[in-house]
């Protein structure tokens, strides 16, 4: 899967747990977290194989996204920017072909 995905993954992330005051976004606004993707580019995401693609966040800030594989790996918040610079994942085949890219 292209890191491009990964990175709106987590952009998808940050912006669902802002609000409206402008301090930035620190780790212990994303513990326990949970989003879903529903749109990409304006187009509707459906879930395949009945999995709902969603990234969690638990406490330290550690990451799980579940598409048709499994992400997870530790995140951390500097300066307002969420980075996962060593994710794990499975590596299966998706039925869904976009998202072997």
């Amino acid at each position: 899967m292209k890191k491009v995905t990964l990175l709106l993954l987590g952009a998808v992330a940050l912006s669902g747990c802002s609000h409206s005051n402008t301090s930035p976004t620190d780790a212990s606004q994303l513990a326990n977290c949970q989003f879903v993707l529903r749109e990409v580019d304006g187009q509707v995401v459906v879930p395949h194989e009945g999995i709902r693609p969603e990234i969690g966040f638990s406490e330290g800030l550690k990451v799980s996204w579940v598409m048709c594989n499994s992400f997870f790996g530790q995140g951390k918040v500097e300066q307002g920017r969420l980075s996962e610079p060593q994710l794990v994942s499975t590596r299966i085949l998706c039925s869904n072909a976009d998202l072997n890219k």
